[in-house]
């Protein structure tokens, strides 16, 4: 063993002089592995900030949306602290009502979660924190709601019932963008 040893270092060291006396050579190969190495960590940095713009304008256009669950009876307390590493928001569709002779509008609610995974942006006035209170698409400010403005109240049909909504923001169209 101390014989193959003294034979590797003799090997090593014979290789190193034989380098050092070429000196071209050296720097030949020192170089191409210096541009290797630099091309290398170019080309991922780039593809990383590549991927991270895509990602980043697809969840501006669709959302942050992963997955949903439906027709759930737990709590989203009950379901997080059984899935620490999700984050979860929570909404509900309580209806549809007409905004043109061809056009239904969903009606329903959003928990702030939601309304940030979904990356919804408001055109005009605030998100609703009150009952009563609604945001709607600019898309369907037209047909029978064209004239309601912000803070004015209208009573709506949501399928058989009529309720009294005031209108407190406008959202930038975004379920166009989504599908079910």
């Amino acid at each position: 063993k101390t014989e193959d040893c003294r034979w590797h270092k003799k090997m090593f060291n014979l290789s190193i002089k034989v380098l050092l006396s070429r000196k071209k050579w050296l720097f030949l190969i020192a170089g191409s592995i210096a541009i290797v190495l630099s091309s290398v960590a170019s080309i991922f940095t780039a593809s990383a900030s590549v991927r991270s713009a895509i990602k980043q304008k697809a969840q501006n256009t669709y959302g942050e949306h992963t997955g949903v669950l439906t027709n759930i009876s737990e709590t989203k307390t009950s379901l997080l602290n059984k899935n620490k590493e999700i984050t979860a928001g929570v909404y509900q569709i309580i209806g549809k009502t007409k905004v043109s002779n061809d056009r239904f509008a969903t009606v329903g609610w959003m928990d702030k979660k939601s309304i940030r995974l979904g990356h919804l942006r408001l055109i005009n006035g605030k998100f609703p924190d009150k009952p009563n209170e609604v945001a709607i698409e600019s898309a369907y400010l037209q047909g029978s709601l064209k004239n309601w403005k912000i803070s004015e109240n209208k009573s709506i049909k949501i399928g058989n019932k009529i309720k009294k909504m005031r209108l407190v923001g406008i959202v930038k169209n975004y379920s166009s963008q989504w599908s079910v």
